[in-house]
């Protein structure tokens, strides 16, 4: 078994490796996809660069051309004019040029270039001082106008220069950015990844677990009723046998008695152990309030910070893509309000499943500590019995095992009425179980959650009278039961005190008086049951009833921030639960299942009466051992049908205590409840969901589950009702 657990464990942890690798896989293809989308964007705005700068450069060369052209003209133009000059006669003297001499001064020394150029070169028309004065001052103009252009084709340049430098440096500190937005981007989608797969492996675990505990509980079941198969067989057995150690029985009642008595101090020492025990239970629910409180405090804050993220990352988007058009697509925004609504919903999924955790764990705490009840119950006394006062031809038993005995007498109505009491109270404590507490309700949502309180309150409200019947009813059976002859006890003078509890039948080879026929008590052991059983389904009804109700008032807690809309939802699949539950049939046949009690405890009482006020024939009384009918078989009973095999088979099983020093109606009422919480928590845990709504699915299982089967059996088996069958 170690072996394949460990093996297990290596599977589980290979999967989960594998599917965070797969998961991150995943994302690198997206990844790598939109950096293919990017580059190509990329791609076109290079091509566009390269496109705009080549047209720059063809427009700088026609400027060039153009330049160039303009140039060779002005040489054409010169060269002309100064063939034009030289054409001309020396001998004609041109009309006075008026020249500043001191702008020409101011020009010269500040073009000492261009000044020592005219000293140098030796014109041809040195000889006419009047023209070479005016040509060397139209040069000198045309001169300085072109080194002002060169000048302001130069700045011009710089400044270009400049803005261009000044936006390479921008883009730089752009890229800067994103890029550092991009590595804390793909450090968050890593966490959230692993995170997601996590949350997937416990859900497959939880999933996994539940379905072991159903098979668990199936198994506890069957081995139950094995138990309960083998126990009846052994008790043939020992009846067969019992009547060989009646003298070494009566010679060791005195010690029987008094270990008796140490048994009940210990059995009182260990109901205060276990009192002790369910308050350090409820001091741990407690503390897991707190921490699903916590939790929900902790869910509240990592959401506000997404939304904050989120908010950051919507700004970046729109700076970025701002000179692009509208920021966001509509069917982008409507995705984004779909997935606001699943968070919503997944919030509501994670606190059902943590609430289903705690209720699955206190369960089976619960039904352990019901266990060692049990077990202790069984080895409380040693067994063994010992008929008392004139009862010399009682049949004893004892068990076979270890051929130890204990002394057993049967308890009055009294102490019947108090293990009754008992019974209701561990039945209480399995379907009471405490859920942990919800998230405090926003103000939105408190209308409706008391509207919801007035649709179930008449659901509980009509399971009080059930239970009220019921308690009486079990009072009237005890009643009756007490009423009953008990046989007379053997005179102890030592001991006059009773034992508390009675482990074994005082069968006696005489006739008894008529209340004292096997059939009669096997049918008010019946009867019991019956009861017990109607009790358990409505405990059970009453419970899943109480669950649905707070599975409600979590969707209203949780969802009231999304809106009026879901709330709505919520209210009308909460009205047809109530109108399903109010107009199904379960609620009927419990009732009709009490009435027939009623009818059949009636009857029993009336023909009790009739037969101790008149005379009865023996042989119709004792019809049962002679091969007659017994007066009692001939009732007309609605719920139960006695006959003649039964008071053979369970003749022993029925009497007030068992082989093993408990009561017989103590156990039954005790297994009747272990097996009806069991089918609860099976019915509760592998359940299909009701029809409710797709976010209130998950709140609940199936509460009909139990109770349903066990009608249905009720219907195929008829009135007719077997000792055998455990529930």
């Amino acid at each position: 078994h170690r072996r394949l657990s460990s093996k297990l464990d290596l599977t589980e942890q290979q999967l989960a490796a594998s599917q965070l690798q797969l998961a991150a896989a995943k994302q690198e293809v997206h990844r790598l996809y939109r950096e293919r989308e990017g580059d190509r964007a990329t791609i076109n705005d290079f091509r566009r660069v390269d496109e705009d700068r080549d047209e720059e450069i063809e427009w700088e060369r026609g400027e060039r051309r153009k330049l160039e052209e303009q140039k060779k003209l002005c040489d054409l133009a010169l060269k002309e004019y100064s063939n034009l000059v030289l054409t001309l006669d020396p001998s004609a003297v041109p009309p006075p040029i008026p020249i500043d001499k001191s702008s020409s001064t101011m020009l010269l020394h500040s073009t000492p270039d261009l000044a020592s150029t005219l000293n140098s070169t030796d014109s041809p028309l040195t000889s006419h001082p009047s023209i070479s004065a005016h040509t060397t001052s139209d040069v000198i103009s045309n001169l300085l106008i072109g080194q002002r252009g060169v000048h302001q084709l130069f700045h011009d340049f710089t400044t270009i220069l400049a803005a261009k430098e000044k936006a390479v440096n921008q883009h730089t500190a752009r890229v800067e950015d994103m890029e550092h937005s991009l590595a804390v981007l793909r450090d968050q989608l890593a966490a959230e990844t692993s995170i997601r797969v996590q949350a997937q492996t416990e859900r497959d675990k939880a999933l996994r677990d539940d379905a072991s505990a159903a098979k668990v509980v199936e198994r506890y079941m069957t081995f139950t009723q094995k138990t309960h198969a083998t126990v009846h067989m052994h008790l043939d057995n020992l009846r067969t046998r019992s009547s060989t150690t009646q003298g070494t029985l009566r010679k060791e009642a005195m010690g029987l008695r008094n270990q008796l008595r140490v048994e009940t101090e210990r059995r009182e020492r260990l109901r205060a152990a276990m009192d002790e025990m369910s308050e350090n239970l409820s001091r741990e629910a407690v503390g897991r309030r707190r921490e699903v409180a916590l939790r929900l405090k902790m869910l509240a804050v990592e959401e506000k910070r997404e939304r904050k993220v989120e908010v950051w990352l919507d700004r970046v988007r729109q700076a970025r893509n701002g000179a692009e058009g509208a920021v966001l697509e509509p069917d982008i925004l409507e995705s984004m309000v779909d997935e606001g609504v699943e968070a919503v919903v997944l919030l509501a999924e994670e606190l059902v499943n943590t609430l289903v955790m705690d209720l699955q764990v206190e369960t089976e705490r619960r039904m352990e500590l019901e266990k060692q009840r049990v077990e202790w119950l069984v080895r409380e006394a040693v067994d063994g019995v010992n008929p008392e006062d004139g009862e010399a031809d009682g049949i004893l038993v004892f068990e076979a095992e270890n051929h130890e005995e204990t002394d057993v007498r049967v308890d009055g109505a009294e102490e019947q009425a108090v293990e009754e009491d008992d019974d209701e109270h561990s039945i209480t404590d399995f379907l009471a179980v405490e859920t942990p507490p919800l998230p405090p309700p926003l103000p939105d949502s408190l209308p409706l959650i008391g509207h919801l309180r007035d649709l179930f309150s008449p659901l509980t409200a009509r399971q009080k009278p059930l239970q009220k019947s019921l308690h009486d009813l079990s009072l009237s059976l005890n009643a009756l039961r007490s009423s009953l002859p008990v046989p007379p006890l053997e005179p102890d003078s030592t001991s006059p005190v009773r034992s508390k509890k009675s482990t074994f039948p005082n069968l006696s080879l005489k006739t008894g008086p008529p209340t004292s026929d096997p059939v009669f008590v096997n049918m008010l052991d019946s009867i019991h049951e019956v009861i017990e059983d109607a009790r358990v389904d409505v405990e059970i009804s009453m419970a899943d009833e109480e669950r649905v109700y707070r599975g409600f008032e979590a969707l209203l807690g949780v969802g009231s921030g999304s809106g009026a809309v879901q709330g709505k939802e919520v209210m009308r699949d909460a009205r047809e639960f109530v109108e399903e539950r109010r107009t199904g049939e379960d609620f009927t046949r419990l009732s009709t299942r009490v009435e027939d009690v009623e009818h059949d405890l009636a009857l029993l009482k009336r023909t009790v009466h009739e037969v101790e006020g008149m005379e009865v024939d023996k042989g119709e009384v004792d019809g049962g051992r002679e091969g007659k009918q017994s007066i009692w078989q001939t009732l007309e009973l609605r719920t139960i049908t006695p006959t003649a095999t039964r008071v053979v088979i369970s003749s022993l099983a029925s009497s007030p205590s068992d082989m093993d020093g408990h009561d017989s109606s103590r156990r039954t009422g005790l297994l009747s409840s272990v097996g009806s919480v069991g089918r609860s928590f099976s019915a509760s845990v592998v359940g299909a969901p009701r029809r409710v709504s797709t976010m209130a699915g998950g709140l609940y299982r199936a509460p009909k589950l139990s109770i349903g089967m066990k009608d249905k059996a009720d219907h195929e088996s008829g009135p007719t009702r077997n000792d055998d069958d455990v529930e």
